[in-house]
């Protein structure tokens, strides 16, 4: 009897202990679930605040997404082509007997540009874009040296220019096309080309659709797809817009009688024709396309152009080089 009541006490204690540890270990079970409940809480907020910035329309300032730089670069780079162009000048005395003058100067351009559909509202067919001061020499400095130091004369009087596409073949040998410009406006710094007739020339457009640079802001991500130094690959160089008018000058300098901003190769500076991001542009980038990231999409949104000192890029604004294309061909 004393057995059966003590083994009676027993299981009573084992079942009260067992019931106890089931009680604590539920309610733990319950403090974790809600835990979880709380950071998926947390962690859904945080992912529509995410999906919110990232599809407001506007253009994104975080991060460009390294990963895609591979894919993206593969679809660029093929739209992205060389031009040469070749600039004929004389200079001196007339010849006897003639109306040539009696030096010649030759000056020779290896740059980049691309290969476009214009957008709706232009006329259709494949383009080729490029900056005017990289495809077209309007005029040329030439230095001599003379007794004291060196003398320079300007030369003006082009005789002839033209300018070739080069295309790679499969066998590594460059083959040249010669292209006609449509129009070359040398103050806006915007030329475009026909683009050569001939199926043999399987060169894409350029997929990626044009933005619209007047909606930049600063701090919206830019990224570069520059040729520097005229180096073969494409090279990727992201940024941030630093400035939307970085030319516009202040009053009080212009009244006091600043002196006035000048970029190497660039003729004027129309208001509202650059921004500035602090992408490095070297020489040889000069016509390469440069992106703005709107809701994770790339849109084509200006042209390096030039750099007046480190993190000082400048880029044509895309709204303003078809502005210049729209109106030559209104006038046409």
């Amino acid at each position: 009897m004393v057995i059966v009541k003590k083994s009676l006490v027993f299981l009573c204690c084992l079942f009260v202990c067992v019931s106890l540890c089931f009680v604590y270990q539920l309610s733990q079970t319950q403090k974790e679930i809600a835990d979880l409940l709380q950071k998926e809480d947390k962690i859904s907020k945080v992912l529509d605040e995410m999906t919110s910035f990232l599809s407001d329309g506007k253009y994104d300032k975080q991060s460009c997404p390294t990963e895609e730089f591979s894919v993206i670069k593969q679809t660029i780079e093929k739209s992205m082509v060389w031009i040469y162009t070749k600039s004929v000048f004389q200079y001196g005395k007339k010849k006897e007997g003639s109306d040539e003058l009696e030096h010649k100067y030759v000056s020779e351009i290896t740059a980049t540009a691309f290969v476009v559909n214009l957008p709706d509202g232009f006329p259709p067919g494949k383009y080729i874009l490029a900056l005017a001061h990289t495809s077209s020499t309007k005029e040329a400095s030439l230095n001599f040296r003379v007794p004291g130091g060196v003398s320079s004369i300007l030369v003006t009087d082009r005789v002839s220019e033209s300018t070739w596409l080069f295309k790679d073949e499969k066998n590594e040998e460059m083959k040249e096309i010669e292209i006609k410009p449509i129009f070359t406006n040398h103050e806006a710094d915007v030329a475009l080309f026909k683009f050569p007739d001939g199926d043999d020339i399987d060169i894409p457009a350029l997929s990626l659709k044009f933005g619209n640079s007047d909606e930049l802001e600063l701090g919206d991500r830019i990224v570069l797809f520059g040729r520097h130094f005229n180096v073969e690959e494409v090279n990727i160089r992201p940024g941030v817009v630093t400035a939307l008018d970085g030319l516009k000058r202040a009053k009080i300098a212009i009244k006091k009688g600043a002196t006035e901003i000048k970029r190497p190769g660039v003729e004027t500076d129309p208001e509202n024709s650059n921004f500035v991001a602090n992408n490095l542009i070297y020489p040889g980038d000069s016509g390469c396309p440069a992106f703005a990231l709107r809701d994770g999409q790339y849109e084509l949104v200006g042209m390096a152009q030039s750099m007046m000192g480190p993190g000082i890029s400048f880029f044509l604004r895309i709204n303003f080089v078809l502005d210049i294309i729209k109106k030559h061909f209104e006038s046409d």
